[in-house]
């Protein structure tokens, strides 16, 4: 069945070090957007930053990440990390931001398909990444941080 079903971070948060799992190396949590971009009867859950999936199929994810960070950072990225035995996770998708001035924003995405043949073992974690505790921008109105699930198929 079709699904697309979108997350976003509502406040800004400090990215404290690198692999910084959002919604877990943290207090913070994500939201779901139960506007109009979310479509169809079951929805991904989250939890401590593990994601997971309410049936099998081929899943698009793309997370969309927004900084604001000073001239020193040279480690501005976006993660994607997958398990299929939920445990072991696997870096799979990367983007970075290029970033050289003064404190400004910069953005990144970064997207993933995932076939996700077991929903006990099938998971995602998602990561942004900082070397001088860059702020992860939240925000409701626009979106700066967010997520885009799309179940595209069977598996």
């Amino acid at each position: 069945a079709f699904m697309i079903d979108t997350w976003y971070h509502t406040a800004d948060i400090v990215a404290s070090g690198s692999s910084f799992l959002v919604g877990d190396s943290d207090s913070s949590s994500w939201t779901n957007q139960t506007s109009n971009t979310n479509r169809g009867s079951s929805r991904i859950s989250e939890d401590a930053g593990k994601w997971t999936f309410p049936s099998t199929g081929i899943y698009k994810i793309n997370f969309f990440g927004t900084f604001y960070a000073d001239n020193n950072d040279n480690n501005l990225r976006l993660d994607i990390l997958t398990t299929t035995d939920n445990s072991t996770y696997v870096d799979v998708a990367r983007q970075a931001v290029f970033h050289t001035a003064v404190t400004q924003y910069g953005s990144a995405h970064v997207s993933y398909i995932f076939d996700v043949t077991n929903v006990t073992t099938h998971k995602v974690k998602l990561t942004m990444d900082s070397s001088t505790n860059a702020t992860i921008k939240g925000g409701t109105l626009p979106m700066y941080t967010y997520v885009i699930f799309e179940r595209l198929g069977n598996t």
